[in-house]
């Protein structure tokens, strides 16, 4: 819970970060470079400012920087001068998540896109905001509208936008992955009927076409990304799970984290029909919760959950790891 943010600017402005894992949904920076050694007080803190609670990152783009924050009164969606920190606008996009409880306020990161900012409410708003002024010009409750099922935990599916399309994972009948029209919020596709989760949704391109990957509450499944047809629904459990972090792409291997000491899944999209994708590996000594993993350079990084659960009294422990993707050996 963020009750108060502070932004340090590391990318050019002209490169931003425009959705919460970067321009090719892998968390790389790719345009930045680190100085090899800190000031002894540390990196120069160039503003800061106090906003209210919740769990959204932030997303720059153009000299604009944006997240999403709740007070006692609402939740809002807000866009800052990435230089100054000062208030360009503000705009409210419902009543406060769990105010007064454990885990107030926005889970996902907006995501920008052709100029405007998109968001995902905790209670299964979505919408889109001019980004020059903050009016509201679209919204599609997903639960109120389409009839979607969302998790226990609250909504937290950043928007992911591709060839004018907002991919959400939702669950419930016929909207386990639903498409949006980015300009008009108009349903474009929807396909489905498994249970949803808290990962957003994932494009990749494999032998030249363009997917969207959904990890959901017990399956990764698979659609073409323009006409929403499903290639493939593959199980990953059964009974209560949860699947919060991205997965790993690296054509054609995909590689999945679960959480609860799960570890990891390596899978791997074939060209036959009988069995488009196929199991490499189980159990990977890699779990995430709630923290995805990078790739690089053939090694995933990340957070290895020691535990199942946190409890009232600390948080949730856990190492960092570093595993070979191809074999799985740390």
């Amino acid at each position: 819970m963020l009750c108060s943010l502070f932004l340090l600017l590391l990318l050019p402005a002209e490169h931003g970060w425009p959705s919460v894992r970067g321009p090719n949904q892998t968390g790389h920076a790719e345009q930045l470079t680190l100085a090899e050694h800190w000031p002894e007080a540390g990196p120069p803190v160039l503003w800061s400012r106090p906003l209210g609670e919740g769990y959204s990152s932030f997303v720059v783009q153009q000299g604009k920087a944006a997240t999403l924050y709740q007070t006692a009164a609402a939740q809002f969606a807000v866009c800052l001068d990435a230089d100054t920190g000062e208030t360009l606008w503000e705009t409210s996009i419902g009543w406060p998540w769990e105010r007064g409880g454990r885990y107030p306020g926005p889970r996902a990161t907006p995501t920008w896109y052709g100029g405007n900012l998109y968001f995902a409410a905790a209670d299964g708003l979505v919408g889109c905001l001019d980004g020059r002024s903050g009016r509201l010009l679209w919204q599609v409750h997903l639960q109120e509208d389409l009839g979607g099922a969302l998790p226990g935990f609250g909504y937290c599916c950043s928007p992911t936008i591709e060839a004018g399309l907002v991919l959400q994972p939702m669950g419930g009948k016929n909207s386990a992955m639903v498409a949006l029209d980015a300009s008009t919020g108009a349903v474009r596709w929807r396909s489905g009927d498994e249970t949803g989760s808290y990962a957003p949704a994932m494009t990749i391109s494999h032998r030249g076409k363009q997917l969207v990957i959904g990890s959901l509450e017990n399956h990764v499944v698979c659609h073409e990304l323009l006409s929403g047809k499903r290639l493939w629904s593959f199980p990953l459990s059964s009974g209560y799970d949860e699947h919060s972090c991205w997965p790993i792409w690296q054509e054609p291997l995909l590689w999945i984290s679960g959480p609860f000491r799960k570890g990891g899944t390596l899978l791997e999209l074939t060209d036959d029909p009988e069995e488009p994708v196929r199991v490499v590996r189980r159990k990977d000594p890699l779990a995430n919760d709630l923290f995805s993993s990078v790739l690089s350079r053939g090694a995933i990084f990340g957070f290895d959950v020691m535990e199942p659960q946190s409890s009232s009294s600390r948080s949730t422990r856990g190492m960092f790891r570093c595993l070979e993707l191809s074999t799985g050996k740390e």
